[in-house]
């Protein structure tokens, strides 16, 4: 990978002075080598950030690792910032039998989050919300970096966990999707 294709990968700006740019791709290198690698195995195994900042032998600070977490979860295609093309909303039975099934992930099931526009609008309804839930789902939505825009999370058994207890709540409302047959 040559290093204009690392800067563009981690997001490194190089529009500032290139002591700077040099210093964080440095840095993001460093991080990478040091603890991304753990980060992303952890969150494949299902751990949340909290749990994984217990787990790094190098110490990595929570924005850092949160960071590392939501691209990886993007880059893995479990969180989506777009509807993919196909997609459409799953009627009120289908939903209800995806919420109570057991098990697996869902293929090709998503679910509306906007987790991040609740919490720009108010932190208070935010921890609300994070109340309804129990502490290990509170605590992977927290270490998501959500956008104050709508995105989609893949209906891994975790997240059906979360979307039965907001469903059965009232005080959210859920939206799954499913691709077109």
């Amino acid at each position: 990978m040559s290093n204009a294709e690392y800067l563009e990968k981690y997001g490194i700006d190089t529009s500032t002075s290139p002591g700077d740019s040099f210093n964080r791709a440095l840095s993001d290198f460093t991080h990478d080598v040091a603890s991304g690698g753990a980060i992303r195995h952890l969150c494949d195994k299902g751990y949340t950030v909290s749990q994984i900042m217990k787990m790094l032998d190098y110490p990595t600070p929570r924005e850092r690792v949160e960071k590392t977490f939501t691209r990886h979860l993007s880059e893995s295609g479990t969180l989506l910032s777009e509807l993919p093309d196909g997609y459409e909303s799953i009627a009120l039975d289908k939903m209800s039998y995806l919420l109570d099934k057991d098990g697996e992930q869902t293929e090709n099931a998503l679910i509306l989050c906007e987790f991040g526009r609740v919490k720009l609008k108010s932190v208070a309804d935010y921890e609300k919300l994070l109340l309804l839930l129990d502490a290990d789902e509170a605590e992977y939505i927290k270490g998501i970096r959500w956008t104050g825009k709508p995105m989609y999370h893949k209906l891994t058994p975790r997240m059906r966990g979360i979307a039965k207890r907001l469903a059965e709540s009232g005080s959210y409302e859920v939206k799954l999707y499913g691709k077109q047959m």
